[in-house]
């Protein structure tokens, strides 16, 4: 069992009924973040959620309801998906056929949109050879909106539309670690100027 799913049980552990002054200070102070109306004598619930799912856990205080993603370790990874599930999501998009190519041709690296080529290329001896696409690429893909939904896509909702959504992402255990909004989330990534990524 890895070390990720063995923290969000403790976290699920220590919080299910549990009342408010029963938790460790972290578990408090992020309580008060997600509850603020949260009272010493309050009963906390909550559970594992399906692995299919954005959301790893829920956490519940009287009537309202959190869907939470944990994140442990060093891993830079939140999303994997096949790549012609997002090529067809990005053709929806009306994203052009010149753009979702050069995803292809990025992604696949042996100069084929499906992976056939018989070398790879490395990312140092690729990048060069089709910068100007993903220059021209990167335009269309920043976008406002298209940003936004991949956004809600990538981080928060993953590929299921019926799906639970994330409200916080947490990135620790019941001890220690940081608590995110998806809302803080989402104006940092937006403010951000990703032209220069090229």
């Amino acid at each position: 069992m890895n070390l990720g799913f063995n923290i969000e049980k403790d976290l699920v552990f220590n919080l299910n009924k549990k009342k408010y002054y029963e938790l460790t200070p972290f578990l408090k102070d992020t309580l008060k973040i997600m509850f603020p109306f949260i009272n010493d004598e309050d009963i906390i619930y909550s559970r594992l959620l399906e692995r299919s799912q954005k959301p790893d856990i829920y956490i519940k205080c009287r009537d309202q309801i959190k869907y939470i993603s944990i994140k442990s370790g060093r891993t830079n990874s939140i999303h994997f998906e096949k790549i012609n599930e997002l090529t067809a999501f990005l053709s929806s998009r009306n994203i052009s056929n010149e753009t979702i190519e050069t995803l292809l041709l990025f992604h696949y690296g042996d100069g084929t949109l499906n992976g056939t080529g018989e070398t790879r290329l490395l990312f140092e001896d690729l990048f060069p050879l089709l910068s100007k696409r993903i220059q021209k690429a990167n335009i269309e893909l920043n976008q406002k909106d298209i940003v936004e939904e991949l956004i809600e896509r990538f981080i928060f909702h993953g590929i299921e539309s019926k799906i639970l959504s994330v409200d916080y992402i947490l990135h620790g255990n019941q001890n220690y670690g940081i608590l995110c909004s998806k809302e803080k989330i989402k104006k940092f990534i937006l403010n951000k100027n990703y032209n220069h990524v090229r």
